[in-house]
């Protein structure tokens, strides 16, 4: 979705949308004279569904959990870009521009075609959540600080994890996929607990044998195989005692400087205790003033 908030209306021919491939992608979307999306008028919006047939309106590219959509005028200057999906999203799950906060997030309410509103998209959840993880260990949960990741049952009955899944990137096929048995301590996951799992302990039955990489996605699914929760992409930016949380006031998930395993996430910034000096700020591209 394009939304044109200014007075006056644009003309987009020979504007282009793309993906994280670039604007000379031979799949990169070119808006052309003579279409119905030409123009945008004054606070318009335009959506614009990928893979349809008439390629002069609808763009031919794919958009993954972890892409980057952008939008460049004739002159091949960037206007607009929703910057990296953090993958975390899924069907009626989008990614939002937060109009409070200036900010991208995913929302379950999803608006085509008019102004967004934001609600937590863990609103309507399956009944299990991976609420927690830790790429690094932490100093308070498993013997040897070990990585570990928490499962959350939010609802109000007890769930049978017998041959549910959790898995990392590599798939719930691959022979370190952690499958949950029948007669062990975590079976079953009582309403409102929490379950900490450590990995690589000496008991394969309740511990999962993979390690977790700071670039990692864990994900949980059920005995159908059906996907019940995602970490998503972990950013790369963990540490010792600093883990992957489900931020219960967003919906999505952040680093947090107060690891809480087995227990409600407590959401602090990871830079609090930090190192003397930070790096604050970044140009990628370059600016007129530095």
């Amino acid at each position: 979705e394009i939304h044109n908030p200014g007075p006056g209306d644009v003309n987009l021919t020979g504007w282009k949308l793309h993906d994280d491939k670039g604007p000379n992608d031979n799949k990169a979307f070119t808006f052309m004279a003579g279409t119905s999306i030409t123009t945008l008028s004054a606070s318009a919006y335009v959506v614009l569904c990928t893979k349809l047939d008439d390629a002069t309106t609808s763009p031919q590219f794919g958009i993954g959990g972890d892409d980057t959509v952008s939008l460049i005028d004739a002159t091949g200057t960037l206007v607009s870009t929703s910057g990296v999906l953090q993958d975390q999203g899924g069907y009626n799950l989008t990614w939002a521009l937060d109009s409070n906060s200036g900010t991208y997030r995913y929302t379950a309410t999803p608006t085509p075609g008019a102004s967004n509103v934001i609600t937590s998209p863990r609103a309507a959840s399956a009944s299990l959540l991976i609420t927690e993880v830790a790429d690094k260990g932490t100093s308070n949960a498993c013997p040897s600080d070990q990585d570990w990741v928490e499962i959350h049952n939010p609802g109000p009955g007890d769930v049978n994890l017998t041959g549910w899944k959790l898995h990392d990137d590599k798939g719930p096929n691959d022979n370190k996929a952690f499958t949950f048995m029948a007669g062990t301590s975590i079976t079953t996951l009582s309403a409102s607990a929490y379950v900490v799992l450590c990995t690589k302990l000496d008991d394969a039955t309740t511990s999962p044998q993979f390690g977790i990489g700071g670039d990692d996605t864990v994900s949980l699914i059920d005995a159908t195989g059906t996907l019940v929760s995602t970490s998503g992409v972990l950013q790369d930016q963990g540490g010792y005692n600093l883990t992957w949380a489900l931020d219960s006031n967003s919906g999505t998930y952040r680093y947090t400087a107060t690891p809480t395993p087995g227990a409600s996430n407590v959401i602090t910034s990871p830079r609090a205790a930090s190192a003397s000096l930070l790096i604050t700020e970044v140009a990628d591209k370059g600016t007129s003033n530095a």
